[in-house]
């Protein structure tokens, strides 16, 4: 139970980033004045009476390609009811870029330079991609960094959107039972019965790979990076291959070391890491403060049921068991780290 109270304490800690508003939500949109690539000036009037998407972006920017067909969806979805104007904000790209970029990504848009950045000062600009959306009188009704999903969006513009596909209560579901499953299985991790019992000239070793995965799961949760993109591929890498590491330590002599007791609160916490990791970035995939805790509680619920359990689980049984729920872990986080990659 420690365990579970002590990734509680983490979690009741968390600040959720992406749920906090911007200084300039409510206000005025500030004053700007910008060239499109077909010429036509745009500014904080041009499309009054319609909902404006301005997308804070650069080319080279890996999470803004993820971010365009996500404006694809909502132009689909609400025709002309928003305008959307990507601004590249990177002094050093070109209108050519632009052009190539939106052609390769299919952004039909108007797109626009902010050579001279003030469109990007006006706005707080400090990571890309930013969204900030404008309602139809000119008033900043959204702002928000890193990957912003559809349905986000959607709820901007009409309150009472349904859930887009695949944002449904089963989809909830679906997501805390996998977040749940991997908290049941992180107690049963074997990095203890390997290295801290059955390989000691090996634990150091194992302790810091997993101090490095417990600051990664620690970056997860302070939500600091784009959906936690790069975060997730390197601990995914991590831990997938924590399993072939761990599986070279069977059959070696258990001789437990001796004079390191203080490492037994870090072990247990280091356990979790990867599938708190998991839990985390899937909450991450929702658009909201429910979606978000969803997976998180379930996760905690399930640490709590496999650290009242696992003494009654066979200890073949519980090697087998902690291995495969590194390796979903692992799987997962690659699965959702390399979307940036293959967009």
């Amino acid at each position: 139970m420690r365990a579970a109270r002590s990734c509680l304490a983490l979690l009741l800690a968390l600040p959720l980033a992406g749920c906090l508003g911007e200084g300039l939500v409510g206000q005025p949109a500030p004053a700007f004045e910008l060239y499109t690539s077909d010429g036509a000036m745009v500014t904080e009037a041009t499309y009054r009476g319609r909902f404006v998407i301005l997308d804070l972006m650069a080319t080279w920017c890996l999470p803004c390609r993820l971010e365009v067909d996500h404006l694809r969806e909502v132009q689909r979805a609400y025709g002309d009811r928003v305008a959307i104007v990507s601004v590249g904000v990177d002094r050093s790209e070109s209108m050519e870029d632009l052009d190539a970029f939106a052609a390769r990504y299919g952004a039909t848009w108007p797109h626009a330079l902010d050579h001279n950045g003030s469109v990007a000062r006006a706005f707080g600009l400090r990571i890309i991609p930013k969204l900030v959306i404008l309602d139809p009188e000119g008033t900043v009704v959204f702002a928000r960094e890193g990957e912003v999903l559809p349905a986000a969006i959607a709820r901007v513009i009409d309150p009472h959107a349904p859930a887009l596909e695949g944002e449904g209560p089963a989809t909830v579901f679906a997501v805390a039972l996998l977040a749940g499953v991997a908290g049941f299985l992180a107690p049963l991790n074997p990095y203890r019965r390997f290295h801290r019992e059955g390989a000691p000239h090996a634990s150091w070793a194992a302790v810091a790979l997993f101090a490095l995965l417990g600051v990664l799961a620690w970056r997860f949760g302070g939500l600091v990076s784009s959906r936690a993109t790069y975060g997730s591929l390197a601990l995914g890498a991590l831990s997938a291959g924590a399993v072939a590491w761990w599986l070279r330590a069977r059959g070696r002599p258990a001789d437990p070391p001796a004079g390191r007791a203080w490492l037994a609160p870090l072990d247990r916490a280091y356990e979790a890491a990867p599938h708190f990791a998991l839990a985390v970035v899937l909450g991450l995939q929702t658009t909201d403060v429910l979606g978000f805790a969803a997976p998180v509680a379930a996760f905690v619920l399930g640490l709590a049921a496999g650290v009242a359990g696992r003494d009654a689980v066979p200890p073949e049984t519980r090697t087998a068991a902690g291995l495969v729920g590194l390796a979903i872990a692992g799987a997962g986080l690659l699965l959702f780290g390399s979307r940036v990659l293959l967009a």
